[in-house]
């Protein structure tokens, strides 16, 4: 079985939903994982256009 190891900066309310995954299944986790990162890929677009207004 293949593993990927990932880094991702978590909020609290994260890691605790995190914690939780370890009682689901594959299929749940997979779910919320990527829930999660799809959650970090947000705000960082939220973050771009203000470091192109300073510009």
């Amino acid at each position: 079985m293949e593993k990927v190891i990932m880094s991702v900066v978590l909020e609290p309310s994260q890691k605790a939903i995190l914690v939780r995954l370890a009682e689901q299944d594959d299929r749940t986790q997979s779910a919320v994982i990527r829930r999660l990162l799809e959650q970090e890929a947000q705000r960082r677009e939220v973050e771009k256009p203000k470091v192109r207004q300073a510009n």
